[in-house]
């Protein structure tokens, strides 16, 4: 009879440890998934209030990312292919009324960015191509009326070519801001155009041409201001000087 019951003992803990074998391995096969499966990574502000939710799937951002106000209101939701800025990102104000709306391919910006007031009247929309602001800002006063009192590029020239074969272009902008960058549109080594920064100083850009002792011919400059409107939002402008050469 003591026999008996020692060798039941024995099969109860033999099935017994052969359960919790399966077990363990259920839950080694369970943590297996879960690195694969998409998980919210969170962290917070020292009042306790949620600061950032990340989307994290293959040890990347893959998905929805948030972030929050320190009194907690949604700040940000940028989406993520692989740490990589895609689709439509949106920034609130406190009230839930969005602030800007942005377009992303490929982590850069592209499309027509959008700007708002708090009321939810269109402020700005800006046209961007590979995350450079283009031509073509339109923004609006809190009743909607279109803004158009923006400088244009004025060019003065200083014909040196006699005394030192100089001819001086000169460029600035018609109310004479002196927070402006200067660009000349030429053409890169590939053949395409390009845009290449102009010394500036004081808000005056300044372009020399050294001229040949005999020359007669016609020379186009194209050039382009980017400054900042009292909005804060990126403009951009565009204009043309042609001038004669003729040392004959």
């Amino acid at each position: 009879m003591k026999k008996n019951k020692i060798i039941i003992l024995l099969i109860f803990l033999a099935a017994a440890a052969g359960s919790c074998n399966v077990e363990n391995n259920n839950k080694d096969k369970n943590v297996q998934t879960k690195e694969d499966d998409a998980r919210i990574k969170k962290a917070y502000y020292d009042n306790g209030n949620l600061k950032s939710e990340i989307t994290i799937k293959n040890k990347r951002k893959n998905g929805p990312a948030k972030k929050y106000y320190t009194t907690g209101e949604l700040h940000t939701i940028v989406n993520y292919t692989d740490n990589i800025k895609e689709g439509e990102a949106v920034w609130y104000y406190k009230s839930g009324q969005p602030y800007r709306i942005t377009q992303y391919k490929n982590n850069k910006i592209i499309g027509t960015r959008k700007l708002f007031y708090e009321d939810g009247q269109l402020m700005a929309e800006i046209p961007y191509k590979d995350n450079e602001p283009q031509i073509g800002l339109k923004e609006y006063n809190k009743n909607g009326a279109l803004l158009t009192n923006y400088p244009h590029i004025v060019f003065n020239t200083n014909d040196l070519i006699r005394e030192q074969n100089l001819f001086i272009v000169t460029c600035q902008l018609s109310n004479h801001s002196k927070k402006v960058m200067f660009y000349q549109e030429l053409k890169g080594t590939d053949g395409k155009e390009k845009l290449f920064e102009i010394p500036t100083k004081s808000g005056i850009g300044k372009l020399e041409f050294h001229i040949p002792s005999r020359i007669k011919d016609t020379k186009t400059v194209t050039i382009y201001a980017r400054i900042k409107t009292t909005l804060g939002n990126p403009y951009i402008i565009k204009n043309s000087y042609t001038f004669s050469l003729d040392t004959y």
